[in-house]
């Protein structure tokens, strides 16, 4: 038996996943549980003793770690300063430390000191992990290293030599999730939080070039059984949770049939079971305003809330993001047809709203060919397309991207992206317009957007 203290990191400044601010209002202390400590808790051996603490929640002590035969952390750009203090503090207290995640996954050659690391989906290398805590002699480097835009092939040599060969390394296709574990909700206190992420899916078969999604998670969405996603909720109304559950799925509608034929009616099913226990929201494309069934299904499941990444009205710098076809266009418009992008994307969202739905759209400044007047262009955008909560950002050059392989071979990366795009002043290269022009340009929008003398 092992006693695991597992971690997920304080998110110190203002981003996107903390809303420190609006929490205070609604009396929780973080806004969703993290997914990845009750999921990989679900797959370690039965009679190990977990112990999750998420430092939003409250602070991890050094008794916490002294109690711990390993420490593990799971971690994402935007936690990196906290979680290189966590390392830290377990290697002056003689504990290792296991760090895994989108952090780890991406920037290995990012985190010093910590005794080992997990990159990729752990379902098929975990046990290995296991394996070697259990003799007393962990590797540099664990994973599942899957081709995404870099091949795995490359990707397995710079690990190797990150770590001296001290790895132990699988590759292959991604994992199934169709018998996934049931994640360990029992082991929180779920009263402290505004909602619950729920994961049914991965993948996405848009290719984004600024997106790490697809990379990491593949262009085939892979689902859960529909039998084991509904049990999942079984076990987290057990648990006495109401409320918000977030449905955790990179594009709700890349695989049409399975949304419409299994998931929807069974969930559906299963609301109406349990008296509509909880209200779900998850993200897709703007272009689901074209399919007024697929949203009638989907509010009568309790589906009451979408985000979507529209993340520009220029069709330009859609054109350049590899979205142009995804996003604005549910029409079929083709690369270089004459479309409005802006009306057809107002057309999208009022259908949206119109079947009951909020809007939570991303928009992103600083793509090369977004123009001089794209300010009031994003605003015009929220203003006729009535969207209530325009989360804007800048353009960050993630790891492993086709974005951050073009820039950099253009000699235009300035730095580690740190995650936090949408609060922080984080642009990681050199932008094609001056970078004053943008940030003058995102300030005047949000100054628009949310002046305090608006009704």
């Amino acid at each position: 038996m092992k006693n695991v203290l597992f971690i997920y990191p304080e998110f110190r400044d203002q981003t996107f996943w903390s809303f420190k601010d609006s929490l205070r209002i609604i009396k929780k202390k973080a806004n969703m549980v993290p997914l990845a400590p009750v999921t990989i808790a679900a797959m370690l051996p039965a009679d190990y003793k977990i112990n999750i603490i998420d430092e939003n929640v409250r602070p991890v002590t050094d008794a916490a770690i002294h109690d711990a035969d390993v420490v593990m952390i799971t971690a994402m750009d935007a936690q990196h300063d906290s979680t290189m203090d966590l390392v830290s503090r377990c290697n002056e207290a003689g504990k290792p430390s296991i760090l895994g995640g989108p952090h780890a996954t991406t920037c290995f050659d990012q985190v010093p000191g910590v005794s080992s690391v997990y990159i990729g989906e752990a379902q098929l290398g975990l046990w290995k992990v296991v394996r070697d805590l259990e003799q007393g002699r962990l590797r540099k480097a664990y994973g599942h290293v899957v081709d995404g835009y870099i091949p795995a092939a490359e990707k397995i040599a710079r690990i190797n030599a990150t770590f001296q060969g001290d790895t132990d390394l699988i590759t292959g296709p991604h994992p199934s999730l169709a018998k996934s574990v049931i994640p360990r909700w029992d082991a929180m206190d779920l009263s402290e939080y505004n909602k619950v992420a729920w994961q049914i899916g991965t993948g996405c078969p848009t290719k984004c070039s600024f997106c790490g999604v697809w990379p990491q998670n593949g262009l085939k969405q892979r689902q859960k059984d529909v039998g084991r996603a509904m049990a999942e909720l079984d076990f987290l109304v057990e648990q006495g949770f109401r409320g918000g559950v977030y449905i955790v799925i990179d594009n709700f509608i890349a695989n049409l049939p399975f949304m419409e034929n299994e998931f929807l009616p069974a969930l559906t099913a299963w609301q109406k079971a349990h008296d509509y226990p909880f209200e779900f929201n998850t993200e897709g494309t703007i272009s689901m305003g074209d399919k007024p069934e697929l949203l009638d299904a989907m509010y009568t499941a309790g589906i009451t809330s979408l985000f979507c990444g529209i993340e520009t009205p220029s069709k330009e710098a859609l054109e350049e993001a590899n979205k142009f076809k995804a996003t604005a266009l549910g029409k079929e418009a083709v690369k270089g047809a004459t479309v409005d992008c802006l009306d057809t994307i107002v057309e999208q969202s009022h259908n949206i709203i119109r079947h009951g739905f909020s809007i939570e759209a991303g928009l992103i400044f600083g793509f090369d060919k977004e123009g001089k007047d794209i300010a009031k262009r994003m605003v015009e955008l929220c203003e006729r397309a009535n969207i209530p909560m325009p989360m804007m950002a800048f353009l960050g050059a993630l790891p492993e991207t086709e974005l951050h392989e073009r820039l950099k071979k253009e000699g235009r990366l300035k730095s580690m992206t740190t995650g936090n795009s949408l609060h922080g002043i984080d642009v990681n290269f050199k932008t094609a317009r001056p970078e004053k022009d943008v940030l003058a340009d995102y300030r005047w929008s949000v100054n628009n957007l949310y002046a305090p003398n608006l009704r």
